[in-house]
């Protein structure tokens, strides 16, 4: 039998392990991961929410600002009320830049389902969702396995961070922020190269989306 405290090192160093596997494994996406948040740290310590469009045209702001606090005189004490999305407050830059990698990750996400969604509907196709989880009647499922293979395709064959580079740099370039006591002025970087892979490759996936 192991103990209690051995126990829970072992299981730290093996989350240790399987991170670096993680890294050593999906490099290029853990440098975009990077990328994304280097510009969400610059963007919210100059004062702004991390913003965006996305290809579907909708915009997206990130809530996340620091706390503010209401003090309410009670009969039997203080209470204070906490609100971490007060508008009048300023970003909180630590929850901006941990929260932005995956929300617009999700963003692409619900795009695909929109466009797949809208391309089914063109043909007739009973089409119903739950954020990743796609359905129709069985005799339709072909039909909606093509439009989904092929949508995800029109999405991403799309210049993705390109735009995201140019929408942060033109709006966010040349503010000036303070980190770590140091004036600096926000500098938003080129995001990672695009790699090798053919995106049409997706069509003969079997089990792309299953």
């Amino acid at each position: 039998d192991i103990d209690e405290e051995m126990m829970f090192i072992a299981t730290l160093y093996l989350a240790q392990c399987v991170f670096l596997c993680l890294d050593e494994m999906f490099q290029q996406a853990n440098e975009i991961k990077s990328w994304f948040s280097e510009c969400a740290h610059q963007i919210a310590s100059s004062g702004s929410p991390v913003t965006w469009v996305t290809p579907m045209g909708l915009p997206v702001v990130q809530p996340y600002h620091k706390e503010s606090r209401q003090k309410y005189n009670a009969f039997d004490g203080d209470i204070y009320v906490v609100n971490n999305g007060d508008l009048k407050m300023p970003p909180d830059p630590r929850k901006q830049k941990s929260a932005f990698p995956p929300n617009y990750v999700h963003s692409l996400d619900s795009t695909h389902m929109m466009y797949t969604a809208n391309a089914c509907a063109r043909d007739g196709i009973t089409f119903v969702a739950v954020h990743d989880s796609y359905w129709t009647h069985a005799c339709t499922v072909e039909e909606m396995g093509r439009h989904c293979r092929e949508q995800f395709i029109h999405l991403h064959e799309q210049p993705l961070l390109g735009r995201l580079y140019d929408y942060f740099s033109l709006y966010h370039n040349g503010l000036s922020y303070t980190s770590g006591g140091i004036e600096k002025v926000v500098d938003i970087p080129p995001p990672p190269p695009v790699g090798s892979f053919d995106i049409n490759e997706v069509k003969s996936s079997k089990y792309f989306f299953n």
